[in-house]
């Protein structure tokens, strides 16, 4: 019983951080739990999702909404990792991608921007 009253707590943790992104959550991408509680741990007001799309199909979708963020851009050979600010929200968002890593895919981040 403890275990499900603390997973339905987690859960609701998430979820409100979820719900109070301004920034749209890229298609298809799921809410990583494990992730956003680590997350949270460093910044209460993040939320992680991950995707099997490309990194470059990710960042596009975020350009169409807001700058990308100058020096928030790094890409290599195996890590790309690009931040994004969008006027008039409170929420920004970072795409990373790291080969070889142990999650697989495309990252993003919603997190308050700072002002």
């Amino acid at each position: 019983m403890k275990t499900a009253m603390a997973h339905l707590l987690l859960f609701l943790s998430l979820s409100s951080t979820a719900l109070a992104a301004d920034v749209p959550v890229y298609p298809g991408a799921t809410l990583n739990a494990t992730l956003t509680h680590a997350m949270q741990e460093r910044n209460p007001d993040s939320v992680v999702y991950t995707t099997q799309d490309d990194f470059d199909k990710v960042c596009e979708f975020y350009r169409k909404i807001g700058g990308e963020t100058p020096t928030g851009t790094l890409v290599t050979k195996d890590v790309k990792h690009a931040g994004f600010r969008f006027p008039g929200r409170t929420f920004g968002a970072v795409v990373s991608w790291r080969q070889p890593s142990p999650v697989p895919g495309t990252m993003i981040t919603l997190s308050k921007q700072n002002r």
